[in-house]
């Protein structure tokens, strides 16, 4: 009977006893130990080595998946800051527009509020300038109106005084009448 040994050679069968083949030195008990310790050994670390293996393509091809999804991420994100600053600055303008406008407006109103001021104190002036041609005209029709009430006054006096002179037997009689 034939057993294999790591090294694939076989061994001889026992001979007889008192005689040893040069062999059998060899594959003694401790050494075989050995050399099977040293297969398992190996056979453990090649395992190991092809799992480290296998988890470092396994990282790097994740870390490359990562890395893509990375740069896909970071550039729809300057995609969508470019557009967020584009509708920024477009907005910043529409406000500068409309206070551009309402400084406009402001200036309008401020000439707007000048004229009305203006014609104010126009009107004022033209009031004040009414108020005193009808004050004066007030004044002259009032004078006149006195000088007149003055005029028929002494008139009335003076008819009291002639009829008070007048005889009273002297009066003629008005025409027409009966006695």
């Amino acid at each position: 009977m034939f057993f294999m040994t790591a090294d694939r050679q076989p061994l001889p069968p026992n001979r007889a006893a008192g005689r040893k083949a040069p062999n059998e030195l060899a594959y003694s008990g401790s050494s075989h130990a050995l050399k099977a310790a040293g297969l398992v050994f190996s056979g453990v670390a090649l395992s190991l080595a092809g799992i480290f293996a296998i988890i470092e393509y396994s990282s790097s091809h994740s870390r490359a998946l990562i890395a893509a999804d990375i740069k896909t991420v970071s550039a729809e994100v300057r995609a969508i800051n470019a557009r967020l600053d584009s509708q920024q600055a477009t907005t910043d303008q529409r406000f500068n527009r409309v206070v551009q406008r309402l400084d406009k407006l402001d200036e309008r109103f401020e000439r707007i509020d000048e004229r009305f001021e203006s014609l104010e104190s126009k009107f004022d002036l033209k009031l004040e300038h009414l108020e005193t041609r009808f004050d004066s005209k007030l004044e002259r029709l009032e004078t006149k109106l006195d000088q007149k009430l003055d005029n028929v006054a002494e008139l009335l006096l003076q008819l009291v005084s002639q009829k008070a002179e007048q005889p009273t037997g002297t009066e003629q009689p008005a025409a027409g009448r009966a006695r």
